[in-house]
């Protein structure tokens, strides 16, 4: 209840910004991990529309060293002045190989995704994520997600989508990234690439102490469907 008054106090956001608050996740599970993560994505708006902000918390615990839960909290534009939590997920993770092993990390993750509201429907996604250790400090993380929606007013077909993230190490507290996140659309009717949604943008990671890190990116629509500009901060702390 804590979380739902914090978030409650929050300014409001449009729903197709509370996409902005997702990134390129690893495949790592870390034995005896806790963490709860706050997520903010500003729109400063363009053409004349207004600003918006989305919100998201989520707090993720590893039950062994190879699979992972993690519950989301999402809000959504209710109108002027108005903020509604209007999307909550679960997301069970496994990693299924390790680098270590002389191959590379790899993870399945499945994600059911409620949506509030009877004219919405709730979906259920699967993600394949793998990460290739590349020469020196450098890495290369891809994602391909499949989204089948469920309840009213569905999409027929499969909901495509692919990330990916190229990391550079940059010391013992800092990387840099590269990422690209691309929305495909339905299998059933797989529109043209302008009225897809494509991003691309630099992140930076910064570890603060051992148990608080930073990411700050800024993510840019290069097809017209996406937004012009998106800057995010994601703060989370390791219990």
């Amino acid at each position: 209840m804590l979380l739902l008054s914090i978030l409650a106090s929050l300014p409001g956001m449009g729903s197709a910004l509370a996409q902005s608050t997702g990134g390129v996740p690893g495949p790592q599970v870390t034995p005896g991990e806790r963490q709860a993560e706050w997520r903010v994505a500003i729109d400063p708006g363009s053409d004349g529309s207004d600003a918006r902000t989305a919100m998201r918390l989520h707090y993720q615990q590893a039950l062994t060293g190879t699979f992972r839960l993690r519950g989301i909290i999402t809000g959504s534009d209710a109108g002027p002045g108005g903020f509604d939590l209007t999307v909550s997920s679960v997301q069970a993770l496994w990693q299924v190989s390790h680098a270590r092993d002389g191959g590379i990390d790899s993870a399945l993750r499945f994600d059911y995704v409620a949506v509030d509201g009877d004219d919405r429907p709730d979906s259920i996604n699967t993600l394949w994520i793998g990460e290739w250790p590349l020469q020196s400090d450098w890495s290369l993380r891809t994602i391909a997600q499949g989204s089948v929606q469920i309840g009213d007013n569905r999409e027929s077909g499969v909901i495509l989508q692919t990330r990916a993230a190229l990391i550079r190490k940059l010391g013992p507290k800092y990387s840099a990234e590269l990422q690209m996140i691309n929305i495909y659309g339905p299998t059933s009717d797989i529109p043209g690439f302008d009225e897809q949604n494509h991003t691309l943008g630099p992140v930076l990671n910064v570890r603060l102490t051992g148990h608080l890190a930073l990411q700050a990116s800024a993510i840019f629509g290069i097809s017209d469907a996406a937004d012009d500009a998106v800057f995010r901060l994601f703060l989370g702390y390791r219990f």
